[in-house]
C-alpha cells in the first residue's frame, strides 16, 4: 500500500499532494512497531512522523477487522487535523484498494464491511475511557493536559493485546510532564523508545541547521524544535534545572560512559574523596563516586541496582584501587547497614567519616539543611567549571534536577538523584580532607 500513498506538502514550501516517501527512519519506525506494543518517539519537527503513523492507522482500520483505532491530539482542532490526514489518504489511495467508508463526520471514519473504526479524539480528561482500542496513538503527547489519565483509561485494553504509539516535540516549558518521566524510566517504563533528530530528514546538512538556527532568537524554542540529541531536546530552560544548564552542555559534549565506573585510574600523588549514596525503597540504585581532590574531578561513578551486598564488595574492590579514600555514607536507615557490610569488608576505621560528640558514630547524617548545603557547593563548582563530571549519565541526571515551588531542589517525577547526591556527598568529603604535609595522613572536619 505505501507506493501508493500520498499526502500532502503544503506550498509555497511544498507542492501539494504528493507520492509519500519512506524514508529510511520511517522505515525504522515501522520495524518497531511491528515489534513492540508500547512505543514512545520523541521527535524534531517535520520528520515526517505524523504522516506515516496517519498512513499506518488507516490501512490499520481498512485491514485489520474489528479495529478501534484512537487519535489522541492535544484539543479538538488537532484532531481533527489528524483524522483528516487519514481521510486524505484514504481518498488519494487507487479505486482498486479502497473500501467502502461508512456514515463518519470531523471525527470518526468508519469502514463497514471490516467492522472498523478511526475515532479523533481531543485529550480531555476522560478521552478514551470508554473505549476498547486496538490501536492507540497520541500525537504530540507532551503537550496532553490529561496524558497519564488518558494512558490509564487504556492501558487495560492495550495489555489485552493492542498497541500504544505515544509521539511528541517536547514541551520545553513543563519539565515534569508524564511523557517526560516515562521517557526517563526508560526500559523501567516498559516502552520501547526512540528518538529522531533534525537530521533524519532528507535533505538537512549543517548549513541548513545554521541558517535555520538564526532565525531563532531563543535557544531554548530552537532545541525544543530541532534539537540534534535526546538530552538537547528534554534539557529543562536555565529557569527550571537547579544547575546551570550551559555548563551541563558542555560537559555533556565530552562525557562518555564506562563500563566499569571507573573515568581516571589513580594517581599515587593524588587524595580522593568518596561517597556512597544506599539505594532506598522502590526503584533507587547504589551510588558511589569518588572525587580527586586537587583536581576536583569525579573519577568515579559505580551506580546500579544490585544488592547491597554486591554492591558493596564491588564498591570496596573499587574505592580499594583508589587507596581507601576518606568515605562517607549516609547514616540513615539503610546507610546504617551499608555501613555495617563496608565495616566488615575490612575498610579501614580512619577512612570513614564519623559524627557525635567525640566522633564516636560512623556515617555522616544528612538532614534537609545539609543536603542543601552540599548541593548548593556542587552546583556552584559545576557552574564555575571547577567541578568536572566525566559520567554521561551523572550529567544527565543532573539536567533532571529542578529547582521546585517548594523552595528545594529535587529530582524530577521518574528521575533519579543517586548520583547527584553521592557526586554532591563526595565534594563534600573532599573539602574535609586535609593533607597532613609532616605526617601524610588525611583528617576531616568534626560534623
Amino acid at each position: 500500500m505505501v507506493e501508493t500513498v500520498k499526502i500532502n506538502d503544503p506550498p509555497p514550501i511544498g507542492k501539494g499532494i504528493i507520492p509519500f516517501q519512506p524514508w529510511e527512519h520511517l522505515r525504522e519506525l515501522h520495524i518497531a512497531i511491528e515489534a513492540h506494543r508500547l512505543l514512545q518517539v520523541l521527535k524534531a519537527r517535520q520528520v515526517g512522523i505524523t504522516w506515516f503513523l496517519s498512513g499506518y492507522a488507516t490501512h490499520y482500520a481498512m485491514f485489520n477487522e474489528g479495529a478501534n483505532v484512537l487519535l489522541l491530539s492535544k484539543g479538538e482542532d488537532e484532531a481533527k487535523e489528524m483524522l483528516a490526514r487519514c481521510a486524505l489518504i484514504y481518498r488519494e489511495l487507487p479505486e482498486w484498494l479502497k473500501q467502502s467508508l461508512g456514515p463518519g463526520g470531523a471525527s470518526v471514519m468508519t469502514f463497514p464491511a471490516m467492522d472498523s473504526k478511526i475515532r479523533a479524539l481531543p485529550a480531555t480528561e476522560t478521552a478514551g475511557r470508554t473505549e476498547t482500542a486496538s490501536l492507540v496513538i497520541c500525537d504530540e503527547w507532551d503537550f496532553h493536559p490529561y496524558a497519564e489519565l488518558n494512558y490509564a483509561a487504556v492501558k487495560p485494553t492495550i495489555d489485552a493485546g493492542g498497541k500504544f504509539i505515544g509521539v511528541s516535540t517536547v514541551d520545553k516549558q513543563k519539565i515534569n510532564t508524564f511523557f517526560k518521566q516515562m521517557w526517563r524510566r526508560g526500559s523501567e517504563s516498559g516502552f520501547h523508545q526512540m528518538f529522531f533528530n533534525w537530521g533524519v530528514r532528507p535533505g538537512r546538512d549543517q548549513a541548513w541547521y545554521n541558517d535555520t538556527k538564526r532565525g531563532y532568537p531563543n535557544i531554548a524554542l530552537w532545541e525544543q524544535e530541532y534539537p540534534t540529541t535526546a538530552e538537547e531536546a528534554l534539557a529543562p530552560s536555565q529557569g527550571l534545572c537547579y544547575f546551570d544548564v550551559e555548563a551541563l552542555k558542555q560537559l555533556l559534549e565530552v562525557a562518555r560512559e564506562e563500563v566499569a565506573g571507573i573515568y581516571r585510574q589513580p594517581v599515587i600523588a593524588r587524595r580522593y574523596a568518596a561517597w556512597i549514596d544506599p539505594a532506598g525503597q522502590g526503584k533507587d540504585n547504589h551510588s558511589l563516586q569518588i572525587m580527586d581532590c586537587q583536581m576536583g574531578e569525579m573519577v568515579v561513578d559505580f551506580t546500579n541496582n544490585l544488592p547491597r551486598d554486591l554492591f558493596a564488595e564491588g564498591a570496596h574492590c573499587i574505592l580499594g584501587l583508589f587507596k581507601f579514600p576518606l568515605l562517607g555514607i549516609e547514616s540513615n536507615g539503610v546507610g546504617e547497614a551499608m555501613i555495617d557490610i563496608i565495616k566488615a569488608l575490612g575498610y579501614p576505621m580512619d577512612k570513614l567519616c564519623k559524627h557525635g560528640a567525640n566522633n564516636e558514630k560512623l556515617g555522616v547524617p544528612t538532614s534537609r539543611d545539609f543536603r542543601w548545603r552540599i548541593l548548593i557547593d556542587l552546583a556552584e563548582g559545576i557552574r564555575q567549571g571547577s567541578t568536572i563530571v566525566h559520567s554521561k549519565q551523572a550529567v544527565k541526571e543532573c539536567f533532571s534536577f529542578l529547582q521546585t515551588d517548594k523552595g528545594h531542589p529535587e529530582a524530577a517525577g521518574g528521575a533519579k538523584d543517586d548520583r547527584v547526591m553521592a557526586m554532591a556527598g563526595a565534594a563534600w568529603v573532599a573539602k574535609q580532607v586535609v593533607v597532613n604535609k609532616k605526617a601524610e595522613t588525611h583528617a576531616y572536619a568534626r560534623l
